[in-house]
C-alpha cells in the first residue's frame, strides 16, 4: 500500500497509519509505537501482542508428529507455545526436540501440558551473518570428511553430526526471521536457498554416518577426487552468495549435466561399498544446483 507524505510544520514529515492495522492493535491517540530502521525501509512495531504471538496446540500422537508441530510453530514466529498432550511421557520428547531450536525453552510444565517460550531475540539484522555461518559450517563438514578419510580418523567423522545439528539450529532460526514482518528480502528465494543448504548439511552427515558404519575408511582415488570436486563447488556457491556474479552462476547451471553424467559413470565403476557414497554425493550435486537457482533469484 502507498501513503502520501504530509508536511507538518517547518520540518516534520508525516504519514498516516493503515486503519486496519490500527484497529487490530488498538492504537489510540497518544500511544507510542517503535520505529526500526531496516536495510530497505522502516519497520513500525507496537508493544501490543500480535495475534500470532501465542498459540495452543494439542500434540497427542507419535513423537515425530510432536517435532513437526514444534518446528513449524517456531519457524512461524510464535513467542509463547502451549502444548497439550494425553500421554504424560510426551514431555520427554518435547524436552528433547525443543533443544533443536535456538532460544526455545520450557518455562511451565503440568501433567498434560507445557509452555515453551522463545527467549532469544532474533533480529532481522542478524540474518546475513547466520546464513554466512551456515555456509561456513557446511564447508567445514566437507573439509572434515576429507581429512578424516586421509587420516583414517573415525572420531573426526563423529563430529560431523554435531556440525549438522548447528546447521539445523541456524536453519530454523533463519526461517523464523524471514517470517517476521518487515523482512526486507525476497521470502520465497530466501526460504528455498535455506532449505537446500540444510539438505546439503544432511548429505555430509549421511556420508559421515555411512563411512563410520564401514569401519574401513579406505576409498578409491576416483571417489576421493569426486568428493573434493564437489566440495569445491560448494565453496564456489558460497563465494557467489558473498559476491554475486551472473557469469559464474551460469557456469554452475551449465555444469550440472556433466556432474550427473560423471555420477552415473562412477556408479558403474566404483567398488560395491562406494556405490552409496556416490549416490549421496549425487544428491549433493542436486542441492548445489538447486541452491544456485534461488541465489540467482535473490539478485535479480
Amino acid at each position: 500500500m502507498k501513503r502520501k507524505v504530509i508536511k507538518q510544520g517547518p520540518s516534520t514529515l508525516m504519514v498516516s497509519l493503515p486503519s486496519k492495522w490500527v484497529k487490530e492493535h488498538n492504537i489510540e491517540q497518544g500511544n507510542e509505537v517503535e520505529l526500526e530502521e531496516i536495510s530497505e525501509g522502516l519497520l513500525i512495531k507496537t508493544d501490543s501482542k500480535s495475534k500470532l504471538n501465542t498459540i495452543t496446540v494439542n500434540v497427542s500422537g507419535p513423537p515425530k508428529l510432536i517435532r513437526r508441530y514444534i518446528g513449524n510453530i517456531y519457524r512461524k514466529g510464535y513467542d509463547e507455545i502451549t502444548l497439550e498432550f494425553d500421554d504424560p511421557s510426551s514431555i520427554k520428547h518435547i524436552e528433547k526436540y525443543s533443544q533443536d531450536f535456538l532460544g526455545l525453552q520450557i518455562t511451565e510444565q503440568g501433567k498434560k501440558y507445557c509452555v515453551l517460550h522463545s527467549v532469544a531475540s532474533l533480529k532481522i539484522e542478524e540474518y546475513d551473518s547466520m546464513v554466512n555461518r551456515i555456509f561456513l559450517l557446511i564447508l567445514e563438514m566437507g573439509s572434515d570428511v576429507i581429512d578424516a578419510l586421509k587420516k583414517k580418523d573415525l572420531d573426526e567423522l563423529s563430529n560431523i553430526a554435531i556440525l549438522d545439528n548447528s546447521v539445523n539450529k541456524l536453519f530454523n532460526a533463519c526461517l523464523r526471521i524471514i517470517n517476521r514482518p518487515g523482512f526486507p528480502r525476497k521470502v520465497y528465494f530466501s526460504g528455498k536457498l535455506l532449505i537446500r543448504l540444510e539438505d546439503a548439511g544432511d548429505r555430509y552427515r549421511d556420508l559421515a554416518e555411512y563411512l563410520l558404519s564401514l569401519k574401513d575408511l579406505k576409498i578409491s582415488k576416483e571417489t576421493m577426487a569426486f568428493l573434493c570436486h564437489i566440495n569445491e563447488k560448494v565453496r564456489k556457491l558460497y563465494e557467489l552468495y558473498s559476491k554475486f556474479d551472473k557469469e559464474k552462476i551460469l557456469y554452475i547451471f551449465d555444469k550440472r549435466e556433466e556432474f550427473v553424467r560423471r555420477t552415473n559413470e562412477l556408479l558403474e565403476r566404483v567398488p560395491k561399498k562406494e556405490i552409496r557414497i556416490i549416490h549421496i554425493l549425487g544428491k549433493l550435486v542436486d542441492d548445489i544446483y538447486e541452491a544456485s537457482s534461488p541465489l540467482f533469484g535473490l539478485n535479480l
